[in-house]
């Protein structure tokens, strides 16, 4: 495929000369290039170069002391060059507002400033380098992926006042965040993932009072959640994944007022929900699934009146829903799938007016049959819902309210 007008793309036996000529180009791509050692001098031509790509280019050992002469550069990224040093006296990059670099050495005097987005990936050694970012004053997007031997996240961390979106995923050793975390007044999404040893959250979490998204995957250490996340007072989203060893969920959960979704799945150790779930009055989406140790769901639970959508998925230890779902007078959407102890439906389902669709799925057999078209014995208790999908493979359902 040819690249985009404004564009250009290297790869072995080019020949490097002609680059100077190309005074208008935008993007470079250099690419699988073993014997390149460092940027050939003519890319030092490229006045209106905005977009430096290199990749699987493992000899390159030096970037060259004029690179911050290409003074119109936003965006740099780096795959796979596992050599990369920094000229001794390399001229800053004023205008770089994007940094990739994966499965390459972290380079020290890439932190420009005027960074706006970073992302580290299999960056191995960069634990050891973290001071850097307190230059960082203009980040507003950290992601840090597969790093394995990142045990800490630094202080200075807390000194991102710009940062809107910290994602941090496959850091094996990283058991906790920093008490600085608290000081990210600005941090709108937090994203916790694949970090096995990660087993506190600090209290401090309480104090991202801007943060609107919150999701952690496959914490297995995990045990409680701070009762602090109730200060979380603009959080709209909380998703807990894969979580096995959660006991159970601080009853300031309840204080999450503005919470539109949220997501508990793979939760084994969950045994119940806090009664304070049915004081969160904007609640529109929630979804349990696959908590194996969960036996009941709050009474409160029909305090929701704003919800819309509910599913309830493989919870076999799930004998009944609270009769106060009744209340329920905004739900549209019911999924009940996998719960092999509920065995027929409460009559509170035919006061469910707004109930649009509703789907069973992987239920004992008796109760497909009790909701069979007008014959099953209750049938009459859910005919007015326009769209039923009982026993007709609702287990292609997920949980992503996205």
């Amino acid at each position: 495929m040819a690249p985009p007008p404004g564009a250009a793309s290297y790869g072995s036996g080019c020949r490097w000369e002609l680059l100077q000529h190309l005074t208008a180009l935008e993007s470079l791509a250099i690419r699988s290039c073993d014997g390149l050692i460092e940027l050939p001098e003519s890319v030092r031509s490229l006045a209106s170069l905005r977009t430096l790509r290199i990749s699987f280019c493992r000899s390159l050992c030096m970037l060259p002391e004029w690179l911050g002469e290409l003074r119109y550069l936003e965006t740099m990224s780096f795959f796979d060059c596992g050599s990369l040093s920094p000229a001794p006296s390399m001229q800053p990059l004023r205008a770089l507002k994007a940094l990739d670099i994966s499965n390459s050495r972290w380079v020290d005097d890439l932190c420009s400033p005027s960074l706006q987005t970073l992302v580290i990936r299999i960056c191995d050694g960069i634990s050891s380098h973290t001071q850097s970012f307190r230059q960082l004053t203009s980040l507003t997007d950290l992601q840090i992926l597969g790093c394995r031997d990142f045990h800490q996240l630094p202080e200075c961390l807390g000194e991102l006042c710009s940062l809107q979106k910290l994602d941090i995923k496959g850091l094996p050793r990283l058991s906790s965040l920093p008490q600085s975390l608290g000081h990210l007044t600005s941090l709108q999404e937090l994203r916790i993932e694949y970090s096995d040893a990660f087993a506190q959250l600090p209290e401090c979490v309480g104090e991202l009072h801007s943060l609107r998204i919150f999701k952690i995957w496959q914490l297995r250490s995990l045990r409680c959640l701070p009762q602090s996340l109730g200060h979380l007072t603009s959080l709209q989203e909380l998703k807990i994944t894969y979580c096995e060893a959660l006991g159970q969920l601080p009853e300031s959960l309840g204080e999450l007022r503005s919470l539109r979704v949220l997501t508990i799945s793979q939760s084994h150790s969950l045994t119940c929900l806090p009664q304070s779930l049915g004081h969160l009055t904007s609640l529109q989406k929630l979804g349990i699934a696959y908590c194996r140790e969960l036996g009941q769901l709050p009474k409160s639970l029909g305090e929701l009146h704003s919800l819309s959508k509910l599913v309830l998925w493989w919870l076999p230890g799930l004998t009944s829903v609270p009769e106060s779902m009744c209340c329920l007078t905004s739900l549209e959407e019911l999924t009940i799938m996998d719960c092999p102890g509920i065995r027929s439906l409460s009559e509170w389902i035919k006061d469910l007016t707004a109930l649009q669709t509703l789907e069973i799925d992987g239920c004992p057999d008796d109760m497909v049959r009790r909701c069979e078209r007008r014959n099953g014995k209750d049938w009459h208790l859910i005919s007015h819902i326009p769209h039923l999908n009982i026993g007709l493979g609702a287990g292609h359902y997920h949980l992503d309210f996205d």
